[in-house]
């Protein structure tokens, strides 16, 4: 969520420089520059107001036009008071999806629009805070949320991993002191097994060496 706050209050500080006078500035215009009506129908959108069904000079056939809705919009003494207070925790999926094409037109950018008309600037930066509100909260937040809670599940998986590696090397610390103990005695005994063969040797020797001297004893040389 903390992703849209910054777009949040830059909208509610562009809101609260406006005026009715800026209001009124907007609505009087006759021939109302692109830009700025592109900014009422998304405004209009947002609100779930319908455009109206007027005539078009040029075609003479009956076509959609928001400027007409957006002209009623502006009549509303308390216009401002009602974007302060939108419910942007439940904005409908349908209006999302429909000011979505207006977030992606380059020209929909309050910089821009600022040169054909301040107030319509600020009521762009409205529309696209409310845009990204809900987008973060819908899917960011969420996701994020989601990320926290197996970050924790992983958190204590491996801290029970940690305690069961810890078990396992006492385990193997154990084993390996058996088998270097078992090396060393495997070592002793055939180092007794040697002395012993040396030792058996030696007194083989030693009894034929007594058994040759007892001989020559008995036959004394004539």
């Amino acid at each position: 969520m903390a992703e849209a706050i910054p777009m949040l209050n830059a909208a509610v500080m562009a809101l609260d420089t406006l005026t009715k006078n800026d209001i009124t500035e907007v609505k009087g215009m006759k021939s109302p520059p692109h830009v700025v009506k592109l900014v009422m129908e998304a405004v209009c959108i947002c609100k779930g107001l319908k455009p109206a069904r007027v005539k078009d000079p040029t075609s003479g056939k009956m076509v959609e036009d928001f400027w007409e809705t957006s002209k009623k919009m502006l009549m509303d003494s308390d216009f401002l008071g009602s974007l302060r207070v939108y419910d942007k925790d439940n904005i409908s999926p349908d209006i999302i999806a429909k000011i979505r094409p207006y977030i992606a037109n380059p020209e929909f950018e309050p910089e821009l629009v600022k040169k054909a008309s301040s107030a319509a600037s600020g009521l762009c930066s409205w529309v696209r805070a409310m845009e990204s509100y809900d987008r973060v909260a819908k899917h960011v937040g969420p996701k994020k949320i989601a990320l926290a809670g197996a970050e924790s599940e992983l958190g204590e998986v491996m801290a029970k991993l940690k305690t069961k590696q810890d078990e396992l090397q006492v385990v193997v610390d154990k084993i390996n002191a058996l088998n270097d103990d078992l090396a060393s005695k495997k070592e002793n005994k055939a180092k007794l097994e040697a002395d012993v063969e040396l030792c058996t040797v030696k007194l083989d020797r030693a009894q034929k060496l007594i058994s040759g001297l007892g001989g020559e004893k008995v036959n004394p040389k004539p």
